[in-house]
Parts: structure tokens; sequence; C-alpha cells
């Protein structure tokens, strides 16, 4: 049996940790990047044949958007809404950009890895760096985070 999740507390304990102006401004930048770069990565990859013919257009790169907006439901049903479309944006770019030639196999590691520096570049701005592993486990939640505080910007823009 599933437990009770409270996702306004995991997106709070998060942003706790990322204080700093700076780690923000890092995380920013950095937490899109290495998504982008991890979208590459599995758009690269092979489609297997071994699966029945309907779910074989189901590339792993649209099954980890599946999959990172089903894990937006446990969080914040409305932000996993919001991130439905960004997510389809991104999958159309990177299929657009395998079309036109791009090597997504080493465009993808150059910006996973980009982004990768930039959040542990703000976590150093926090105090001792996080393991490394960490940044890939917290993606997910840091791009709903993310998400969350955009639109909370924006409503605070609109409300004055």
């Amino acid at each position: 049996m599933l437990k009770h999740y409270d996702g306004r507390r995991w997106l709070e304990r998060y942003g706790q940790s990322r204080r700093q102006p700076g780690n923000r401004r890092m995380h920013a930048i950095g937490l899109p990047l290495a998504a982008l770069g991890l979208l590459m990565l599995l758009a690269s990859l092979p489609v297997t044949t071994q699966l029945p013919p309907e779910l074989q257009q189901l590339s792993p790169a649209m099954l980890g958007l599946m999959t990172l907006v089903a894990y937006g439901f446990l969080i914040a049903p409305l932000l996993a809404a919001l991130m439905a479309p960004l997510s389809l944006a991104a999958m159309l770019l990177v299929t657009w950009l395998g079309q036109e030639g791009l090597a997504l196999e080493w465009s993808g590691a150059g910006l996973l890895l980009a982004g990768w520096l930039l959040l542990w570049r703000g976590h150093r701005q926090e105090g001792p760096a996080r393991r490394p592993a960490a940044y890939l486990n917290d993606l997910p939640l840091g791009l709903y985070w993310l998400l969350d505080r955009a639109v909370h910007g924006l409503l605070r823009k609109w409300a004055s």
C-alpha cells in the first residue's frame, strides 16, 4: 500500500537546501541543461524490437518523459499537468535535432555534464558538495521545484 505523499513538503525540503541566490541561479540553468542532456542520451538509444508492435514507437526518451509526468502526480497534479506539454515540447525539439543530423549522444553527454557541473558549483556555495549521483537522483524533483518557483513567480507578478 502506498504511503501518503506530501508533495508540497518534498518541494519545500528541496528548496531549503538551495537557499543561496547563486545556487538557485545555478539550478535554474543546470537543471534544464542536465534534463535535456539526459533526454538526448535516452533518445539516442535504440528502440528494442522485443516489444509488441504497438509499443515499438515508444522510445526510451518518451518512456522517461512519461515517467517524469507520472511522478509529478505524486508531487502536485497541477505541476504535472504543466510538465506534460513542456515534456512534449522537449521531445519534439530533441526529435527535430536528431533529424537535422545532430549527434544526440555527444550533444546529450555534453549538456548533461554542463548541467551537472553547474549543479555541483551551486551546491558548493551552500557548503560541502553532495555526492555526484545525488544530482541525477534529485533531477525529477528539481525540475518540479523549478517549475513550482516559476509558477509562483508569475502568480506574484500578476497579483501585483
